[in-house]
């Protein structure tokens, strides 16, 4: 089939579908590569983790060995984690502090801004060799957006601020969720799913999977007291334009902060209840239901921010193979109180072992299984494309695939589409 036959979208009868070879094509998963990943904004890391000059994290990006250093100039660097000799990796540890990066197989040395400190025999080399040309090598284009770091490989791109847009302002809720700013914290989840990349991107800014997939969480939430009910106020999914998506999720509702799930004593709750105030008067007070609340948002491509404390990339391996790394998102200021409270309930629902990630593994995992019968040739897509959206309605979906569409067909940014007809005057 070819490539621009491989989405169904029809807004007058509102329809919208997605050929499943694009879940288990070899060639299709070839050309996202080269017409997605190497050409997007991908995200490497944040300020938050490289505190110290020397301080160093490894990275796999776009398909790429990199690294992540703090020079000693305080500058922070994305390097390609490969040396100008022979290939091999310069950074072999996950993370540490080095003022230089020495390659085993020969010798040759960096140091953390990545200029080529040292050669052995130096002897040995003519004129027309130049140490100063043969530094570690960074992406081409390299920016940061408040403290997170994306890097792209087209150097003919636009600028990171315009390919972000309107996306800025949910990073900004994430960011601006205390006075102080925020931290990512070391020692990521990482864990891989037998299903395509496209799935969990679909998943992580899906409301319409959550009573069914997640039945455990909810009997669980109501065993405990709790119930869930739909945000005050407007509440959505939204096509923020460029792919990138969100939706507005459920509250709990017994309580504010959830029942006996609270794990946070009055003082804690005092002080989030004036982050909560600040955020409204910030944002304005149609936008309170999700500026400090449960809103899940996707940076095309592969970027997810999980509420306001979870962040998660999602790299393709092969078409029935992803692998996923999670962060937790803490603000700078966090009391030690606070944080242990955070970190007791990230992992209630999104860690590997909580409520949410076995079910969607399981769920995405069987979608994959099922793609086998290729007699059924259609993904729909098409839940509420006729009327205002709501959460669990598919139009932050159908944002990601328009732009995935056109980048696979080379066709300029795709157009920021409401996809409402009949009721449009209704």
């Amino acid at each position: 089939m070819e490539l621009d036959q491989l989405i169904m979208d029809d807004p007058e009868q509102g329809l919208f579908r997605v050929h499943r070879s694009t879940m288990t094509s070899e060639e299709i998963q070839r050309l996202e590569q080269e017409r997605i990943f190497d050409r997007s904004w991908v995200y490497v890391g944040h300020e938050s983790e490289l505190p110290n000059p020397g301080d160093f994290i490894r990275r796999r990006v776009a398909n790429r060995p990199m690294f992540f250093v703090h020079g000693k100039d305080g500058k922070l660097r994305p390097f390609l984690n490969t040396c100008r000799h022979r290939g091999a990796m310069v950074c072999r540890q996950d993370y540490g502090n080095a003022a230089a990066f020495q390659c085993f197989y020969h010798g040759w040395t960096y140091d953390n801004k990545g200029d080529l400190i040292g050669v052995p025999d130096e002897e040995g080399y003519a004129p027309a060799f130049d140490q100063s040309e043969l530094g570690l090598m960074q992406p081409p284009l390299v920016e940061q957006y408040r403290g997170f770091y994306f890097a792209c490989f087209d150097r003919n791109a636009q600028s990171l601020d315009s390919y972000l847009g309107d996306v800025k302002v949910f990073l900004d809720i994430v960011i601006d969720q205390t006075e102080g700013g925020i931290r990512v914290l070391p020692g990521p989840v990482r864990y891989a799913i037998r299903a395509n990349w496209k799935l969990l991107v679909e998943n992580s800014v899906d409301g319409y999977h959550v009573p069914t997939t997640h039945q455990s969480y909810m009997q669980y939430l109501k065993d405990q007291g709790v119930s869930m009910t739909e945000p005050k106020g407007r509440s959505w999914g939204m096509d923020i334009g460029h792919g990138h998506g969100a939706f507005s999720g459920r509250e709990r509702s017994a309580g504010q902060y959830g029942g006996v799930i609270d794990h946070f004593t009055d003082d804690v709750k005092v002080r989030l209840d004036k982050v909560k105030a600040q955020q409204v008067h910030r944002y304005g007070e149609e936008r309170e239901d999700w500026a400090p609340g449960r809103v899940n948002f996707l940076v095309y491509p592969n970027m997810v921010f999980v509420g306001k404390t979870t962040l998660r990339t999602i790299w393709p391996v092969s078409p029935g193979l992803m692998e996923i790394t999670g962060w937790a998102i803490v603000p700078k200021n966090e009391s030690a109180e606070e944080q242990q409270a955070r970190i007791n309930e990230i992992p209630l629902f999104q860690g590997p072992g909580g409520f949410a990630s076995p079910d969607d593994l399981e769920a995405l995992e069987s979608s994959q299984l099922g793609y086998a019968a290729t007699e059924v040739e259609w993904n729909d897509l098409s839940k509420g494309m006729d009327r205002a959206p709501k959460p669990d309605d598919e139009l932050q979906m159908r944002a990601f695939w328009r732009q995935w569409q056109a980048d696979m067909l080379g066709l300029p940014q795709a157009r920021n589409m409401h996809d409402l007809t009949k009721s449009a005057s209704s």
